[in-house]
């Protein structure tokens, strides 16, 4: 490349005007209409930026507020539900659907307590009515407070009327009137409820004289606790308690204990090594000195059972079989016969001592003749 010369600027003459450096104009940019709103907007309310930064913060602070209530709100309900489960009893159930009024562990809480009222009323309406009638009450006064909340699962409120009715029916008597309204309003708004056949028997029945007349009567027994029975020591003519007070009882031979007292008798009572000894020496000895054979009669006693022996032994030998013919020679052979027991010794000394005693008379006879 060939290099640049640069040429002397000309002088200018004395009839030309020096010129100044030459400016250009810029135009400015174009605004997008966004920038344009946005720019007008931010001139209108900058007078009420600091109004708009508060509202922004109190915002903020809602919003923070709502999520803790959430998450407590949570771990409350969390709670609430465990208390449900360890519950075992209707009174704990109503204590707690107090404290969790308009709420899903309330209804279901209600419906337990109900339930739970409604099942000791039943079982002690044979045995006391005044603890039933109170126990039915109650369940009607749960189930009713339920059925008021317009928030309450249908499944509860299902529940609810089905128990309303069975308390009604055992507490109104002849006047089934209640009763049969409640079963009917639970086939009403539940009619694919499973208690639906049970409901539609227990109308059918309860219209009926019969069934009325019967809870009429029902209503008219009364029922109470029989006294429970006395101990033997606080009955008329039983054996009376054992006073705590006396140290004698203490004393008993059964026990073994020391009596009451200071000296000797508070000693202690474990028997040596020689005691023991000398315990256990003691029954041996007495086991040697008993007899080991029964004694003989006395004279003149002869035993009348002994010559009975030999005939006795005779008649229990087993028979011989008898030969059967026609059979082969095997079976016509006679079968082994059984050992005789051996013929128990027959006491001599007894038979000498029998035998004297009989000559004794003869002799006496021949010195009363020679006198």
């Amino acid at each position: 490349m060939s290099e640049q010369t640069q040429q002397p600027p000309v002088p200018a003459t004395p009839d030309e005007k020096p010129q100044g450096p030459e400016h250009h104009y810029h135009h400015e940019a174009d605004k997008t209409e966004l920038e344009k709103w946005l720019t007008a907007g931010l001139k209108k309310i900058e007078p009420y930026s600091n109004q708009i930064l508060m509202g922004f913060i109190g915002v903020t602070v809602v919003l923070i507020a709502v999520i803790l209530w959430s998450r407590s709100s949570i771990s409350s309900q969390k709670a609430e539900w465990e208390e449900f489960v360890e519950n075992r009893v209707p009174d704990d159930y109503m204590n707690l659907a107090k404290k969790t009024q308009g709420t899903t562990v309330g209804a279901w809480s209600l419906l337990q307590a109900g339930r739970g009222f409604l099942q000791e009323g039943l079982r002690s309406a044979l045995t006391n009515r005044e603890v039933s009638d109170a126990r039915l009450k109650e369940s009607v006064e749960a189930f009713e407070k339920l059925l008021k909340q317009t928030n309450a699962p249908a499944a509860a409120r299902e529940e609810a009327l089905f128990g309303l009715a069975t308390a009604r029916e055992v507490l109104n008597g002849d006047d089934t009137s209640l009763a049969i309204a409640a079963y009917q309003k639970l086939i009403e708004e539940f009619p694919e409820s499973g208690h639906k056949a049970w409901a539609t028997q227990r109308v059918e029945a309860l219209q009926k004289k019969s069934t009325q007349e019967f809870y009429a009567w029902f209503r008219q027994q009364n029922p109470k606790p029989s006294d429970r029975p006395l101990p033997s020591d606080l009955r008329p003519g039983g054996t009376p308690a054992p006073d705590p007070t006396n140290l004698e009882l203490l004393q008993d031979s059964i026990l073994n204990l020391p009596s009451a007292g200071v000296g000797e008798a508070n000693q202690n009572t474990v028997p040596t090594e020689e005691e023991m000894k000398k315990e256990g020496e003691e029954p041996a000895k007495a086991e040697d000195a008993a007899p080991k054979s029964f004694p003989t009669p006395e004279k003149g006693d002869a035993p009348k059972d002994a010559p009975k022996k030999e005939s006795e032994e005779t008649s229990e030998k087993p028979a011989e079989p008898v030969k059967e013919e026609g059979k082969p020679k095997e079976d016509a052979e006679p079968k082994a016969e059984p050992k005789a027991e051996p013929k128990a010794e027959e006491p001599k000394a007894e038979t000498e001592a029998e035998a004297k005693p009989a000559k004794e008379p003869e002799a006496s006879a021949e010195e009363e003749t020679k006198e």
